[in-house]
C-alpha cells in the first residue's frame, strides 16, 4: 500500500532541496568568484577548490530540505557528514566525467588542445553537487521513514 502522505512529503522536500541547493551553490560561488577570485595554476587543485565552494552550499540546501527532527542526534550528525561528502564528491566527479567527453577525442587518436570553459565547469559541478546531495538526503530519509517510521 502506498502512503500518500510520504509521497507528498518526499515530493515537497525534493522540490525545495533542488531549488535551495542550486540557488545557494550558485550564489556562494558567485560571491567567492567576485570577491576572492580563487584560482590555481594546477588544474586538478582548482577543480577541487571549486567543488568545495559549490558542494558546501549545495549540501547545506540538501540538509535543510531533508532534515528529520525525529532522528537521534547521532543519526543527524551521520546524515550531515554523508550529505556534505556526497555533494562535494559528486560535484567534482560530475566535472571529471564531463571532462572526458569535452577535453579529449573520443578514441584517443587525435591530439587536441584542452578546452576549458568556466561556465561548463560551474554548470557541471552545480548539477553534480545538487543532484548528489539531494539523492543522498532522499535515500537517507527514505531509509529512516520506511525502516524506522520517522517522517
Amino acid at each position: 500500500m502506498i502512503n500518500i502522505e510520504l509521497l507528498i512529503n518526499i515530493s515537497a522536500r525534493a522540490a525545495i532541496g533542488l531549488c535551495v541547493s542550486a540557488a545557494a551553490s550558485l550564489g556562494f560561488w558567485w560571491l567567492m568568484w567576485t570577491s576572492y577570485r580563487v584560482s590555481s595554476e594546477n588544474l586538478p587543485i582548482f577543480f577541487l577548490v571549486q567543488a568545495l565552494i559549490i558542494g558546501g552550499p549545495a549540501a547545506l540546501g540538501s540538509i535543510i530540505a531533508w532534515w528529520n527532527t525525529q532522528s537521534s542526534r547521532k543519526i543527524n550528525w551521520l546524515f550531515i557528514a554523508l550529505v556534505i561528502a556526497t555533494a562535494v564528491v559528486s560535484g567534482w566527479l560530475w566535472n571529471e566525467i564531463r571532462g572526458v567527453k569535452t577535453y579529449y577525442a573520443l578514441f584517443g587518436g587525435v591530439l587536441r588542445v584542452e578546452v576549458f570553459s568556466l561556465r561548463h565547469m560551474i554548470v557541471g559541478m552545480i548539477i553534480g553537487a545538487v543532484v548528489g546531495g539531494n539523492a543522498m538526503g532522499a535515500v537517507f530519509y527514505l531509509y529512516r521513514a520506511l525502516r524506522h517510521r520517522e517522517y
